[in-house]
């Protein structure tokens, strides 16, 4: 009896918190920061993250993404807004925008002659409108990697290169290997000792066999990467970027492959093999 009247004590004490936790994860509307939209203005609503997701309640927002982080709106004029006695302000309900690790959403209103001064036309989203979110797959977001990106290029390059190799004037550099999570950071250098601009054409990677033979089939496995600091572009003398890859793991008679291949007739091309353990050698974030 007396373990009954215990668990019944601790019920009480434990729903209410529950019940209170339960309320807090939702969101109702008049509880969202509110946003003034007038038909004259457009608004843009920019992201601190790639934009993943946008959902807009009112057929009456005309919505694009010019870039990446940035939402664009627009409200159109509806013709009963006109009709005598037809109040055309108020709500047009919400707009939920998703980003890589994030929820933002606002109370979107109508505003009127009036608000023409003072409605905004870009509107930043702050912390203290995001709500997190667990994404899976999704554990650095493209800002975070940037960040750490930007904080290995600002390093000078080791004196000892992880791996090396080069061909018709061009040397690649693995510089270093760094990870973070379930993510691996490449900091690769490319020198030009030509006189003649190189113009490449992809950067690719693989995982294939250590050793190839004519009597054995090849398996290759194609990893696409999740970031890149800055876009592939021709270089006359040198070239740096760092590349993340979601982390991989594969026995020793395997390598990963970086191919680097060139838009000219010519088709200069270089490989750089990577051994498992110098990915396991990677230096942590």
């Amino acid at each position: 009896m007396k373990s009954y009247s215990y668990l019944l004590s601790l019920l009480a004490l434990v729903l209410p918190v529950a019940i209170k936790a339960q309320r807090l994860a939702t969101s109702k509307l008049n509880q969202l920061p509110q946003v003034v939209i007038t038909p004259e203005k457009t608004l843009h609503i920019i992201s601190p993250e790639p934009i993943q997701y946008v959902d807009i309640a009112s057929s009456r927002i005309r919505a694009d993404l010019p870039l990446e982080n940035i939402v664009r709106l627009k409200l159109a004029v509806d013709s009963a807004d006109a009709e005598p006695g037809h109040s055309p302000f108020g709500e047009l309900g919400p707009i939920s925008i998703v980003g890589d690790n994030f929820i933002a959403q606002y109370n979107l209103q109508q505003g009127s002659e009036r608000d023409e001064a003072t409605a905004p036309t870009r509107i930043n989203i702050l912390p203290r409108d995001m709500a997190p979110l667990d994404i899976a797959g999704i554990s650095l977001s493209q800002s975070q990697m940037k960040q750490k990106a930007l904080e290995i290029i600002s390093r000078n390059k080791p004196a000892k290169a992880v791996r090396k190799n080069a061909s018709a004037g061009i040397t690649m550099r693995l510089n270093g290997i760094y990870s973070i999570t379930d993510y691996i950071f490449l900091d690769l250098s490319f020198t030009n000792r030509t006189t003649l601009k190189y113009d490449p054409d992809e950067l690719r990677f693989f995982i294939q066999d250590k050793k190839i033979t004519k009597a054995t089939n090849v398996q290759t496995i194609e990893l696409e990467p999740l970031f890149a600091l800055h876009p592939l572009s021709a270089f006359s003398r040198s070239y740096r970027n760092i590349y993340v890859l979601k982390k991989v793991s594969f026995p020793g008679s395997k390598v990963l492959k970086i191919s680097l291949t060139e838009r000219q007739i010519s088709g200069r091309a270089l490989e750089l093999k990577v051994k498992y353990k110098n990915l396991l050698g990677a230096d942590s974030l």
